[in-house]
């Protein structure tokens, strides 16, 4: 479940929620950042990435994309973000069993903090690989997150 409000880093996510202590324990997947204000206001949104995707490959065949295939996550110029910034361009590659391996990835979008492309799953399955075969470029400014730590990124050429 993704997290967010005054102090809470974007990108964050519950990590475990416990209440075998006598008390409430929510773990998180980043600290709470210094400066933040206390009590802290948060906003708890379902991690639904099946219906909020940048780019979904949801079936279970596996599929390799020509080396001139370019999948390009931003434009270079646009800012524009929406109200959630926590998915960031969310992509899975692998959400469906199949793996869709990339012939080139592009992240070109400026503004890397709030803007950034992240690779998941959709909470049903442990596929979080991303494969690009060719070239694997993030341009300055622009961020490449694995949201989940066990997610594998393999790439033959990084530029």
């Amino acid at each position: 479940m993704i997290v967010s409000g005054a102090g809470i880093a974007p990108g964050t996510f519950v990590t475990n929620y416990s209440g075998d202590t006598g008390g409430t324990a929510i773990e998180f997947s980043q600290p709470i950042q210094v400066g933040a204000p206390s009590p802290l206001i948060l906003t708890f949104s379902p991690f639904n990435t099946l219906s909020s995707g940048s780019f979904i490959y949801s079936s279970p065949n596996h599929y390799a994309a020509g080396l001139n295939h370019t999948l390009q996550i931003g434009d270079g110029l646009s800012t524009q973000r929406g109200a959630l910034v926590s998915n960031g361009f969310n992509c899975q590659f692998q959400a469906g069993g199949g793996l869709f391996s990339l012939g080139n990835l592009t992240v070109d979008a400026p503004n890397g903090s709030e803007r950034f492309m992240n690779v998941s799953n959709n909470n049903s399955n442990s596929g979080f690989l991303m494969n690009a075969q060719n070239d694997f470029t993030v341009t300055s400014g622009s961020h490449f997150r694995k949201t989940f730590g066990n997610s594998t990124v393999y790439v033959e050429e990084i530029s």
